[in-house]
């Protein structure tokens, strides 16, 4: 296993243009998860992680960790870190883990440092992360309504492929475009690259049939089946209940736990699932019911 670390005043993460995490002062993490690693490796980078000393005393020494000065770490997986360039001109990846273990033993070690290290880690899990958008859209807010797009005239066939996608079909990290009508999906078995799936595509018959079926429970996801149907259901309500403040996209990663939106005010949220559900009132209008995939569905 190989971590870079870098001390940093600041950090953040920004996917498809959207900020999904930032931290103060502390520690930015790249990682790579290697073939041999195991428990054991995940201990020890958990404590080196925490308790190195890399932070300057009151004497201009590096003699504090991270730990020492109430810090923050930004974890970030990074599989290139495992190349070996030692022979050729192109890099050789074959220590590094595969993507499915290497993304279970990331989540791992993050449990294990917020254990070590409690409030310290701003992994992404449990935690509301709110952003305000271009202030330029929201000053128009009100002068814009929705436009129904392709998906819109489709929600429940719609959340019926979605779920599968997460459940059946070895996706992990899905991400429902609902304005401009794609999908953009992670899958465990490919997990550092994306894949974007669009309009007529995604609603044509025999979608779904073309993904092998690949469920994700040796991966221990986070967010269980019957609250990914009610999240779909929620997103649903989201982006049909109000004409003028809509959902415009939103996410579901069943390995951490996280939620995204992005709302026709430019603002975003990225929340942990469990605090979706308990701040559902905060995006209030009533359920969607009709909306529930069901198992049967597809």
């Amino acid at each position: 296993m190989i971590a870079l670390l870098q001390r940093v005043l600041s950090a953040s993460v920004t996917v498809d243009g959207e900020k999904i995490a930032d931290i103060g002062q502390g520690l930015l993490v790249l990682l790579g998860v290697e073939q041999g690693d195991d428990e054991e490796t995940l201990s020890r980078m958990a404590e080196k992680i925490l308790k190195y000393r890399v932070f300057a005393d009151r004497d201009d020494r590096m003699n504090l960790s991270v730990m020492d000065i109430a810090g923050s770490v930004l974890m970030v997986p990074q599989f290139t870190l495992a190349a070996d360039t030692r022979k050729g001109l192109r890099p050789s990846f074959s220590s590094a883990a595969s993507p499915e273990k290497g993304l279970a033993m990331f989540s791992q070690l993050i449990d294990i440092m917020k254990m070590k290290g409690e409030t310290l880690v701003d992994d992404l899990p449990e935690k509301w992360l709110q952003i305000k958008g271009d202030p330029s859209v929201r000053a128009f807010l009100f002068e814009q309504s929705r436009v129904e797009s392709l998906f819109d005239g489709e929600l429940v066939r719609l959340n019926e492929i979605v779920h599968a996608l997460l459940t059946r079909k070895g996706a992990f990290h899905v991400k429902i475009h609902y304005s401009s009508s794609q999908l953009t999906c992670w899958f465990s078995d490919d997990a550092y690259r994306y894949r974007v799936y669009v309009r007529e595509e995604v609603l044509a018959p025999g979608f779904i049939d073309q993904f092998r079926d690949a469920p994700l429970d040796h991966l221990q996801p986070v967010i269980d089946v019957d609250d990914t149907t009610a999240i779909l259901a929620e997103f649903c309500r989201l982006r049909t209940t109000d004409e003028t403040i809509y959902l415009r996209n939103g996410s579901i990663n069943r390995i951490n736990g996280m939620i995204g939106m992005t709302f026709s005010c430019d603002g975003a949220h990225y929340i942990d699932h469990k605090t979706f559900f308990e701040k559902l009132e905060t995006f209030a209008t009533p359920a969607c019911e009709e909306l529930l995939p069901t198992a049967a569905s597809l």
